[in-house]
């Protein structure tokens, strides 16, 4: 067997694989080229856009809004571009804009704040200025306080002396007109003195015990004489139920009630006036007061009674012209009344008249006595409806048996079949001058029993041209309209008795034991004098420590202190003696100064029953409030004068030439608080003494020596000669 060698030339076959190899790699590579060059143009069209894009939205986004786009190729990123620049453009207009407002803004806003700070500086200075004229106000108020005091106290006092001289009725009701009067005109002033609390809306209530019906008549009968002089018939309607004795403020209860009827009067030139006073039911001690006014007025209508209680205003602008009057009246009433928690309705009827109502809730007093019942028939006549069944409501009060007669003959009648023990007549205005006389001849065929006839004051000064013929032998007294529902009582009861029931002499403060403080040993006297004449049993120290002292051993039933006392003033001791807890901690207490505008703040702000008094005071006003602390009725006495028979006049002289030298001599050696403190205990006693002229110069020197003024020697001056002009007049008695 043998064997084949076969030669085979192979390269020819790789030169062609070589080949093909080349090939390949030179299309690949041709095409890579391809690629990258076609990828190359597509990069530079569309990235180099949207770089630019890229950079011009974080040149936007870092604040740059001025930043554009410059996009060439695409007409999409042409498009995106505009938008943009638009939306960039757009940003800055509208940032520019908001600049431009918040930098005007803000220049209001700092010329806001200049002028908010210049007015601030204005309020600054009007606000010292403003405090600088009430401060100028108060001392005005002060001085015109002592100004107007001075003749008032010699009206008071020279009315007093004439009620206890020799007057006739209609003299002795002349006389508690003016008093009365007197009275309206010293509480008006005092409501000047709180002028400044009006304002600031500071006024507070002093509710005391008091007298209803007293704090409703006493004002409408000061004020009855104007409403009969223009023929207008006044009359008061108590409620027989009604609670009298009740807790209020006297003072703005009665202005309440004098503007109520004032303004009834004003408006009124025809008819009557009915002041009606009622309960409307009484809830856990307290009693809703009805007060009702009820006028034949010119009326208003539903118009004019929207703005009637508006300050400053009245029902139309002829009502000033026609009646005056400064459009206040029922504005303060609705103050008040709002001040004591009530409410004021108003209905009207233009030429009709008017009716205001006021409800108030006052609480009741418990356990107070009433007037003792009378047991007798009494019998009213009046031919006026109203006016006939108030005096039977009045009447109601005191009896059990009230006949009311509108027919004259039947009265006639009822005399013979019934046992009659009093009789009251009451005529309207402008029938009594005819009627009265022909009446009464006839009562006097039928009975001898007490008649009472009510008229108006000038009727009760014309009775005497009456004539009384045929009348011999009947019991007649006058009483004046309008009537107080006590008037009648109390003249029935001086007739059958000699003298009203509960003023038999009886001295008013009878067994209180009072604690008198007053350094001033004259002035202590006539407290001293007063009080004891008063009933009262008194202990009286010389400073506050002492009395301080006494009040923690001894129990007593009221506190009279004066303020400026050495060691310890008198509000001060009675800070101490409240604050102790001890026997006297809630005894009543009265503060005598001559300090006014002075005192009350800490007064009030004190707990207990405390009250301010001013001198110089009215001893029977002193007497009065002391009752009322004590819860009772104040005094219907007049109280004799005390310095006559009880105070020597020598004493009296001794002790003023005292703290004139103490004064000279203060004043020569410059020790202002001493003077003060003399000047002080001057002012009280000729306040008492009611010495008009001398107190007048004492107080022109208090006020200068309590500013220091370089005046105060020439005032000084003028006391002494005053006190020495008083001296030479009193010379005779002296001797």
């Amino acid at each position: 067997m043998g064997w084949v060698l076969v030669a085979v030339d192979l390269s020819a076959m790789e030169a062609e694989r070589q080949a093909v190899l080349f090939r390949n790699a030179g299309m690949a590579a041709g095409l890579l080229v391809l690629v990258f060059l076609l990828s190359y143009a597509l990069g530079n069209g569309l990235l180099a856009p949207i770089t630019s894009l890229k950079i011009a939205v974080e040149e936007i986004e870092s604040g740059n809004l001025g930043a554009q786009v410059d996009v060439i190729g695409v007409d999409e990123l042409v498009a995106l571009g505009r938008g943009i620049n638009y939306m960039a453009s757009s940003i800055a207009d509208s940032r520019l804009g908001l600049e431009q407002r918040v930098s005007s803004a803000t220049s209001r806003l700092r010329l806001s704040l200049e002028d908010l700070q210049s007015k601030n500086l204005e309020l600054d200075e009007e606000k010292q200025r403003a405090e600088e004229a009430n401060r100028a106000k108060s001392d005005f108020l002060a001085r015109m306080s002592h100004e107007l005091r001075t003749p008032l106290n010699a009206i008071q006092g020279f009315v007093r002396l004439l009620e206890q001289s020799d007057l006739e009725a209609s003299e002795q009701q002349y006389c508690a007109i003016i008093e009365q009067a007197a009275e309206q005109l010293l509480l008006l002033i005092n409501d000047i003195l709180e002028y400044s609390r009006l304002q600031s809306g500071a006024m507070a209530l002093d509710i005391q015990p008091l007298d209803i019906v007293a704090c409703v008549e006493n004002p409408v009968r000061l004020l009855g004489p104007s409403a009969y002089e223009k023929n207008v018939e006044v009359i008061i309607d108590v409620d027989p139920q009604l609670p009298i004795f009740l807790y209020g403020d006297s003072l703005r209860l009665r202005q309440v009630v004098s503007n109520l009827v004032a303004n009834a009067i004003k408006f009124t030139e025809q008819g009557h006036i009915l002041v009606r006073i009622a309960s409307e039911g009484v809830i856990d001690d307290k009693v809703s007061l009805l007060l009702e006014v009820t006028d034949t007025g010119i009326g208003m209508s539903e118009a004019q009674q929207g703005k009637i209680f508006e300050a400053f205003t009245q029902a139309d602008t002829t009502i000033t012209r026609r009646f005056g009057g400064t459009g206040l009246g029922l504005s303060i009433v609705q103050n008040l009344v709002a001040l004591m928690g009530g409410e004021i309705a108003l209905h009207s009827e233009a030429s009709v008249g008017t009716t205001i109502r006021v409800s108030l809730p006052l609480a009741l007093q418990v356990g107070h006595k009433v007037l003792n019942r009378l047991d007798t028939t009494i019998a009213v006549f009046d031919p006026m409806a109203i006016s006939r069944q108030a005096l039977g409501h009045a009447a109601e009060r005191m009896t059990d048996d009230v006949r009311l007669y509108v027919d004259f003959e039947m009265l006639i009648k009822d005399l013979v079949m019934r046992d009659i023990g009093a009789i009251i007549i009451s005529l309207p205005i402008n029938e009594f001058e005819h009627s009265l006389a022909d009446m009464l001849v006839r009562l006097r065929e039928f009975t001898l029993v007490p008649i009472f006839v009510f008229l108006p004051l000038r009727g009760l000064r014309g009775k005497a041209t009456f004539n009384l013929s045929g009348v011999e032998g009947l019991d007649i007294t006058y009483l004046a309209k309008p009537w107080a529902s006590t008037d009648f009582y109390t003249a029935y009861n001086t007739l059958k008795h000699g003298s009203p029931v509960g003023t038999s002499g009886v001295a008013p403060l009878l067994g209180v034991k009072v604690l008198v403080a007053e350094d001033n040993d004259f002035s202590r006297l006539l407290l001293s004098t007063l009080l004891e004449k008063a009933g009262c049993e008194l202990q009286s120290v010389e400073n506050g420590r002492e009395a301080l002292a006494l009040s923690q051993q001894t129990q007593f039933d009221l506190l009279v202190f004066d303020v400026h006392m050495p060691e310890l003033n008198g509000i001060d001791a009675l800070a101490e003696i409240r604050a102790s807890g001890t026997l006297n901690a809630s005894t009543p207490a009265v503060v005598l100064t001559a300090d006014v505008l002075q005192h009350e703040d800490r007064l009030v702000s004190l707990p207990g029953c405390n009250k301010l008094m001013h001198k110089p005071f009215d001893n029977k006003r002193l007497v009065d409030l002391l009752l009322t602390l004590l819860g009772r009725n104040p005094s219907r006495m007049p109280l004799q004068t005390i310095a006559a028979g009880r105070i020597p006049l020598t004493q009296f002289f001794e002790e003023v030439e005292k703290l004139l030298a103490g004064a000279v001599k203060a004043y020569e050696e410059r020790d202002i608080d001493e003077l003060r403190e003399i000047i002080h205990q001057l002012l009280g006693i000729a306040g008492v003494f009611k010495l008009g002229e001398l107190e007048k110069q004492v107080q022109a020197l208090h006020t200068l020596v309590k500013e220091e003024d370089a005046w105060m020697g020439d005032a000084l001056q003028s006391v002494e000669e005053e006190f020495a002009r008083l001296k030479l007049e009193a010379g005779d008695e002296l001797a």
